[in-house]
């Protein structure tokens, strides 16, 4: 369950998750050192919130402040040039149950704030020794 949160966290940043596959004598991959902005060799929810915020940017096609399963939806497949129905559909779905969860005060909208919050929230599940950083191999 941690792993798959993990998971979903990334690919919403729009990290490659073969980027983190790298058995742990290699070096970190880029991307992970990008996110580990004072070099220590893991991730506070500091740094992926700061990550984050450069990644979702634009998320908030119309700028009201608030994200709708639209928006999440659009910009998650803003590459894919044809999908089909059945899966549109399911990751319409997907979306909705997302930012539903991420609705952090129930007021019906999500702010990339909370969108944010919530995936942090997500990836620190994955700390595994429970020292509230996230290595590259965890």
């Amino acid at each position: 369950m941690k792993h798959s949160a993990l998971l979903l966290s990334l690919i919403i940043a729009g990290v490659s998750t073969a980027s983190f596959a790298k058995p742990a004598h290699e070096d970190h991959h880029p991307r992970f050192e990008t996110m580990d902005s004072n070099g220590d060799g893991k991730l506070s929810a500091t740094e992926i919130d700061t990550h984050l915020q450069g990644k979702m940017s634009g998320i908030d096609v119309n700028n009201d402040g608030n994200v709708t399963s639209e928006e999440l939806f659009a910009h998650r497949h803003a590459n894919k040039k044809r999908e089909n129905a059945e899966r549109s559909e399911r990751h319409q779905k997907k979306a909705e149950k997302m930012l539903s969860r991420a609705d952090l005060n129930k007021d019906g909208l999500v702010t990339e704030l909370e969108l944010r919050q919530q995936r942090v929230s997500q990836m620190m599940r994955a700390d595994a020794d429970g020292d509230g950083y996230l290595t590259e191999q965890e």
